[in-house]
């Protein structure tokens, strides 16, 4: 059960709730009236009660609760998809800080209570709301609340982390794989969200075409059929000597004498059917990569609900291996997790750098970076107009996808700082994407470190596939740019768009305005767009001299480009130049944002409030050795969710 903290006696706290109300009625009042934001002087006067513990719930927040939001948010309307009536209770209000994050977004907004509803909360309410959602972000990010490192889902492999697996087992260069359904993303936002790997059954037949075509890819191949068959003798004692050979590699993990058993007594009802040896090993081949074992990341059961226990050795061999190459573990990692020593942290270090050393860390920015900065949407949903940009062929799109994930795998290989995603004055390009930016004295097909120059270009925010994959086919998309500087580099997502919001035209050409700048201006005017617009259209404006596909420009409709804009606290800026530099103001943001990404993807499922002390104590690690981005893989490999395992209460 929570108790308040007693930082403050009551005498000091009236005075304190009576200071707060007032200071804010006049810095909030031209705020919430002129702009939809409340201004940085208010935000720290609204958080100064609740960075000292002393907000009461049922004293002060409830009632505001009751009086201007629970009419809508109950079990009846649940307007916004929140039941605000499921948390009056104080003992269950405490358990979902990210739920007042999200009221207090809306506050500070001031999109709540709408702004069309005559009787709304006073200025010292609204900030009791803001100061009440700081106080439970501290009590979870200083640990007030314990850990817990989450429930243990069984885990199917993705397409990607199949195909891997596959080559690594066998050396095959086949991706059977790729033919599967798509997969989708989780809340976690990536596709190795274990709530997210569901099993269809076209999937499962999938598998066994897939099984079916790896054993005769090896069987038929001459020197894939000697390895796995070993040279071993042909018969029973040779299949079992083969089995038990490759059956620990297949199923990642020590294997009973029984399942050996099962595959031999398939080896003996072909043969006695009058196959011959090698065809009689293919069933027994096909059965293990159908297997669970094969096919799922399983962790052992553990008994009792709530338990909490660390992973076994090769439960963390498999945990680091498809965290950093999405993919099983190698003989090095096997062999230290047979000898138990796998989980010895000195040992534990040198494993995470050796892999990152590995070209099979790639995985790791392709997946986890191309997921969340979007460069992934360049082999699927990011598709410039081919009319208008007919420019942008195959070979210029794989450029750009390539351009990124070297980037992001160069920081990892060299231990670079997580700051240069934001803004770098080097990048890596051919000579067909440096002459498409506009960049002399690149010359070849082969990528290389180049060194700018012009300090608009470098980070993620210069790069064609970020600019592309955040663009229309036709047209920029400054509300999706600046949605994105907001969402995928600050963590802070805007609110969701209403339903019935007029769209935009799909091109920039034509329009009645001079230039689409001023047709997003007046798209604004509409009340229901202006609070979430407000935020992101001056962070895209920043970015409109890229084109739609990534281009350097200075003029649009034949007038001159309007790229002035201001961060959410309203300090103005002009270009990307002068966004990045504001961006990195926020160091302490974006390395949150960025950690909290690699905890999800390393543990396949969203996070919890729970992990919000590691987010915490990870983030304060990057920072104090200025954004090593070794530190951080090394960290959250450290940390207590990824070596340790629990089952939910019963």
């Amino acid at each position: 059960m929570y108790t308040k903290p007693q930082f403050l006696n009551a005498g000091c706290r009236s005075l304190l709730l009576a200071f707060s109300a007032i200071m804010l009625t006049e810095v909030v009042s031209a705020a919430v009236t002129k702009d939809p934001l409340i201004d940085s002087e208010a935000l720290a006067q609204a958080k100064m009660l609740g960075e000292a513990g002393e907000l009461d719930f049922k004293e002060d927040i409830i009632p505001i609760l009751e009086n201007y939001c629970t009419e809508c948010h109950n079990p009846d309307d649940d307007e916004g998809s929140l039941n605000l009536e499921a948390f009056l209770d104080p003992a269950e209000a405490i358990m979902y800080p990210e739920i007042w994050d999200r009221v207090a977004k809306n506050v500070k907004l001031d999109v709540m209570p709408p702004v069309k509803r005559k009787d709304r909360p006073e200025l010292h309410e609204r900030a009791l709301l803001v100061g009440w959602a700081r106080q439970m972000d501290l009590l979870w990010d200083n640990g007030k609340m314990g850990t817990n490192p989450g429930r243990t889902t069984l885990r199917r492999l993705n397409k990607n982390e199949y195909n891997y697996t596959i080559r690594d087992l066998f050396g095959l260069k086949i991706r059977p794989a790729d033919n599967f359904p798509e997969e989708s993303s989780g809340e976690a936002g990536f596709d190795n969200d274990a709530d997210a790997l569901f099993l269809p059954a076209l999937l499962m037949e999938n598998y066994f075409e897939a099984a079916a075509k790896v054993a005769d890819a090896i069987l038929s191949s001459n020197t894939l059929r000697q390895t796995y068959l070993m040279n071993a003798i042909s018969n029973e004692e040779g299949a079992r000597k083969v089995f038990t050979f490759w059956a620990p590699r297949i199923y990642r993990r020590h294997v009973a004498d029984g399942e050996i058993d099962r595959l031999v007594e398939v080896y003996k009802k072909s043969r006695d059917g009058g196959k011959t040896h090698q065809k009689s090993m293919r069933d027994p081949l096909v059965m293990m990569l159908v297997s669970p074992s094969f096919l799922y990341r399983s962790e052992l059961a553990i008994d009792g609900g709530g338990k909490v226990v660390g992973l076994s050795d090769f439960e963390l061999a498999n945990r680091l291996s498809y965290f950093l190459w999405a993919s099983m573990p190698d003989q090095e990692l096997f062999k230290l997790a047979d000898t138990g020593k796998l989980s010895d942290p000195e040992i534990l270090e040198q494993q995470v750098i050796r892999m990152l050393k590995d070209d099979k860390s790639r995985a790791l920015s392709m997946h986890l970076g191309g997921q969340w900065l979007g460069w992934e949407k360049l082999r699927s949903s990011a598709n410039p107009d081919e009319g208008k940009f007919p420019m942008f062929d195959f070979q210029l799109r794989v450029d750009m996808y390539r351009e990124s994930y070297i980037f992001f795998d160069n920081l990892l290989q060299e231990n670079g700082s997580i700051f240069n995603l934001i803004d770098a004055d080097y990048g890596f390009l051919n000579e067909r994407l440096a002459k498409h930016y506009g960049i002399d004295g690149v010359e070849g097909s082969e990528f290389r470190k180049v060194k700018f120059n012009d300090p608009n270009r470098g980070g993620i925010l210069g790069m064609g596939s970020v600019l592309v994959a955040t663009s229309m086919p036709m047209r920029t998309a400054p509300s999706v740019r600046g949605a994105f500087v907001l969402d995928s580099l600050l963590g802070d997502p805007p609110p969701s768009p209403p339903m019935d919001v007029e769209q935009l035209p799909p091109n920039d050409t034509g329009l009645p305005a001079g230039t689409f700048r001023e047709a997003l201006d007046e798209h604004r005017d509409n009340p229901s767009c202006r609070a979430c617009h407000a935020l992101i259209d001056p962070l895209g404006f920043g970015l409109e001299n890229y084109d739609a596909i990534g281009r350097w420009r200075t003029t649009q409709a034949g007038a001159p480009l309007d790229t002035s804009g201001n961060m959410p606290d309203g300090e103005e800026f002009n270009g990307p130049a002068e966004l990045k530099k504001l961006l990195l103001r926020e160091k302490e943001q974006f390395t949150r944002n960025m950690v909290g990404k690699f905890v999800s993807y390393a543990l396949g499922r969203e996070l919890t409030a729970y992990d919000r002390p590691v987010t915490k104590h990870i983030t304060d690690k990057v920072l104090a050795n200025d954004g090593s981005i070794q530190t951080l893989v090394l960290e959250v490999v450290k940390s207590h969710p990824f070596l340790n395992r629990s089952n939910p209460e019963k």
